[in-house]
């Protein structure tokens, strides 16, 4: 009701709660305030849709979303690839790369996971390929 203003919006459809919540939120309440606020200024209805979402927030859980979506109507060697991919990344991302850390709470050997990493291409958001894998 803060961010309503003249807006009637009391509902959130679906597809906006999938990418409100693989969203992992770096600026906090302020940052979920802000998407929310711009959401009730652009619906025209009494929900809020996933198209009145900011581009530039759609942009950065892209790929989280669609691989979810993409996880049902995909043959089931797929689906464990993409999702295998998916909670290595997010486990990585919550250890903020310490690869020690994030084997344990994946509780598995820290070897097995670097190679997970190198066999999905993993890399912190930013880092670039290092100049041997761009010779290949």
């Amino acid at each position: 009701k803060k961010y309503r203003g003249n807006r009637k919006a009391e509902l959130i459809d679906p597809q906006a709660i999938k990418a409100l919540l693989a969203y992992k939120w770096p600026g906090n309440i302020r940052e979920l305030e802000h998407v929310i606020e711009y959401a009730l200024s652009m619906t025209e209805g009494d929900t809020i849709r996933v198209t009145d979402l900011p581009e530039e927030f759609l942009a950065r859980v892209a790929d989280k979303v669609t691989v979810q979506d993409n996880w049902m109507s995909s043959p089931f060697g797929k689906a464990k690839e993409e999702f295998e991919k998916f909670y290595i990344s997010h486990i990585l991302e919550e250890s903020e790369w310490n690869v020690s850390e994030a084997s344990r709470k994946a509780q598995m050997f820290r070897q097995n996971l670097q190679q997970k990493i190198r066999k999905y291409g993993l890399r912190p958001e930013g880092e670039e390929e290092s100049k041997e894998e761009e010779k290949d």
